[in-house]
């Protein structure tokens, strides 16, 4: 049997679906946006469990990236972060960090540059809480670390890593 809790779904601007259940069913139309990521809320006894869900129904936003700066992750002058990432032949581009909960969402999707060379994001300083860990999720089955950070993290493998030999590792 299931438990039932105060459940709701949202996509950010307006909560689609809130009520008491175990379940719920209910329908939605997709926004002409080409990512629309949708929360989705438990509630029980004060403790709250959420997911994301998102739906690609179009190509990333095609533009060039900012001039003059090198591939990986850039600062800022005013705190946002710069990421960019060659990947030649590659379709789409997600960053999945802890920023966004390390889910591929709307506000994580790389734009492609116009020679499709190159897949580039600017993560808003308001996002960012300490250190910026994340990954990427290319052409949604591909993890891939950036090949040009310092500091790869690895969920499977950074338990075993004492704190001699790295101490304060960030957890991923």
């Amino acid at each position: 049997s299931y438990i039932a809790s105060e459940l709701s779904i949202s996509d950010g601007s307006q909560v689609v679906f809130a009520g008491p259940g175990s379940s719920f069913n209910t329908d939605v139309t997709l926004p002409a946006s080409a990512v629309t990521t949708y929360t989705l809320t438990s509630t029980l006894n004060g403790e709250t469990a959420t997911d994301n869900v998102t739906f690609i129904t179009g190509p990333p936003e095609v533009a060039d990236p900012p001039a003059g700066f090198r591939p990986g992750a850039v600062d800022m002058d005013n705190g946002d972060v710069l990421l960019q990432l060659r990947a030649p032949g590659k379709i789409d581009v997600f960053v999945l960090g802890n920023f966004n909960d390390w889910s591929a969402t709307a506000e994580g999707r790389m734009q492609k540059s116009i020679d499709g060379e190159t897949f580039w994001l600017m993560v808003p300083a308001a996002d960012i809480d300490g250190d910026l860990i994340y990954h990427y999720l290319i052409d949604g089955n591909i993890r891939q670390p950036d090949p040009y950070s310092a500091l790869v993290l690895d969920p499977n493998n950074d338990r075993f890593i004492s704190n001699q030999t790295f101490s304060g590792i960030p957890p991923y």
